[in-house]
């Protein structure tokens, strides 16, 4: 007697499209994972953008507004990303920050500075010493941007008599020059339109900010 064994499993064809179904579930789970935290993080990146341009001009406002216009020390400071010193003080408080990822200004041990808040009496990281301006000690500054996020621009420009400033940041996430999300326009002559996202890109983690201010120095002392 002859008896018949019924074997049951998979074909190679079968396992094959499994196996191609499993690795597009994989994809689509990991590109959903990676956009998910993109997105969250650009959320973050715009919100402290949106946070520091806005607190920034509002306590340079005030600084102004108690200080000596004598005291305030701007040009040629703050020209132009390719010229300026990327450094302004009031007299008592300096600001101090690197364009976008630039190492011009450094702390004293050497460390680069995104863009700082420091006391500084005298307003001494303004003046030249040796032909440089000095670097900024770490126990006076407060950070005020992670690496997250670029300083694109920031003047501060006297106008009516020198004694009226007007204040203008442009906060930007960082840019990855392998793939760049932001386009350049310095001839530009309006500020908000030299720095911007690239349009079409849909996702792209890419968010520019402008602020802006105006304030009278009022003669006092900060």
């Amino acid at each position: 007697m002859t008896q018949r064994v019924n074997q049951t499993g998979f074909t190679l064809v079968e396992m094959l499209f499994a196996l191609a179904f499993m690795a597009f579930l994989l994809i689509f789970a990991t590109t959903t994972v990676i956009q998910i935290m993109q997105t969250y993080n650009k959320g973050l990146a715009v919100k402290e953008i949106n946070q520091t341009a806005r607190s920034t001009t509002e306590d340079m406002t005030r600084i102004i507004k108690a200080s000596n216009p004598s005291a305030i020390v701007t040009s040629p400071l703050t020209n132009s990303p390719s010229t300026s010193k990327a450094r302004v003080c009031f007299g008592s408080i300096s600001y101090v920050w690197n364009f976008t990822n630039a190492t011009l200004n450094k702390y004293t041990d050497g460390t680069r500075i995104n863009f700082a808040r420091v006391n500084d009496p005298g307003s001494s990281l303004c003046t030249l010493t040796a032909g440089n301006y000095p670097n900024v000690d770490k126990t006076q500054a407060t950070e005020l941007l992670s690496s997250n996020v670029w300083v694109q621009q920031l003047t501060v420009t006297p106008t009516v008599n020198n004694t009226f400033y007007d204040v203008f940041i442009q906060l930007s996430t960082v840019d990855d020059p392998t793939s760049p999300a932001l386009t350049y326009s310095w001839a530009n002559p309006i500020p908000e339109q030299r720095v911007v996202c690239q349009g079409g890109n849909i996702g792209q983690y890419c968010a520019v900010a402008n602020f802006s201010t105006s304030a009278n120095a009022r003669g006092g002392t900060n």
